[in-house]
């Protein structure tokens, strides 16, 4: 196994470095744990029946949704990598590694860079959750609550935690989770095995519409339990799919990842020794021909 060099360890650790910070940044954001950090205040009409619905728990949690988009996908990468490897050796492992680096630390990062701008997106609209009023359980003094536009206001509520997350509706967060891995994964589907597994063009299709499935029941599950309007699933799901895309086509790394062919760059690989191999023979023929003809 050849070392690796100083730069690129350099590199990874400086890549490392700045993923695991934006990943601590996001990750507190959408857990609240911020509290510095207030979304915008924003008003509401007191009859507006979009904001009073009750408040429910999460179907699907924000760790949980985590860990059910990002496993199965980093799994599927890294299963499917070494499949196509086949036969392992050392000079093929070191291509599984900086295959799968690319592929998965591609993969990681525009999760985090998405939710990141997901989060503080929110925090700039401040566009209120269907079930802010049962939360905030504001203090309005107005004789008449019709076409009333409410600025001056004090949430009565005692869960601050769920008052301040109230504010933070557009765009989902869930949703653009969810259908950015879940785009992810099927690009890798229809890039990574279809084209290296030809035979498997009836199950590919099948793997591609669990992972779209999935995507959209987390993001109807936000609509569910009155977390999120509908623009909010819209939104976030677009921001997803868009982040998805950048990540595979704006990015050299992720690029040539998935269009790598292991077979193919072995027999490139091989040919070039048999080439030079040969080159060497004739090179050493032609001068033993001379050398003789020089002594006759």
């Amino acid at each position: 196994m050849s070392m690796i060099s100083k730069t690129t360890i350099v590199q990874v650790g400086i890549e490392i470095s700045i993923f695991l910070t934006a990943s601590i940044i996001a990750l507190l954001l959408s857990l609240n744990k911020l509290t510095s950090l207030t979304p915008f205040i924003r008003g509401f009409f007191c009859d507006d029946q979009n904001l009073m619905y009750p408040y429910q728990e999460d179907s699907i949690s924000t760790l949980m949704a985590i860990v059910v988009l990002i496993v199965p996908t980093l799994a599927f990468i890294f299963v499917t990598e070494a499949m196509l490897l086949k036969n392992i050796n050392s000079r093929k492992f070191n291509m599984y590694l900086r295959n799968t680096y690319n592929m998965a630390g591609c993969m990681l990062l525009g999760f985090t860079l998405c939710i990141l701008f997901i989060e503080i997106l929110k925090l700039y609209v401040g566009r209120l959750r269907p079930h802010f009023l049962s939360v905030c359980d504001p203090t309005m003094v107005t004789s008449n609550c019709s076409r009333t536009y409410i600025t001056n206001y004090k949430c009565q509520g005692q869960d601050l935690e769920a008052i301040l997350d109230s504010r933070k509706s557009f765009p989902s967060g869930h949703s653009g989770a969810s259908w950015y891995c879940m785009t992810f994964l099927v690009t890798y589907i229809q890039l990574r095995v279809r084209t290296n597994w030809p035979k498997l063009r009836v199950v590919c299709p099948i793997l591609q519409l669990a992972a779209i499935s999935l995507a959209a029941y987390v993001s109807i599950s936000r609509l569910q339990d009155y977390k999120h309007h509908a623009g909010d699933v819209i939104g976030g799901s677009l921001i997803g799919i868009i982040f998805t895309i950048a990540v595979i086509y704006q990015n050299p790394k992720a690029r040539r990842a998935f269009l790598k062919n292991y077979s193919l760059s072995d027999l490139s690989e091989t040919m070039d020794t048999i080439v030079c191999t040969e080159l060497h023979q004739s090179s050493s023929t032609s001068t033993d021909k001379i050398t003789s003809n020089g002594q006759t």
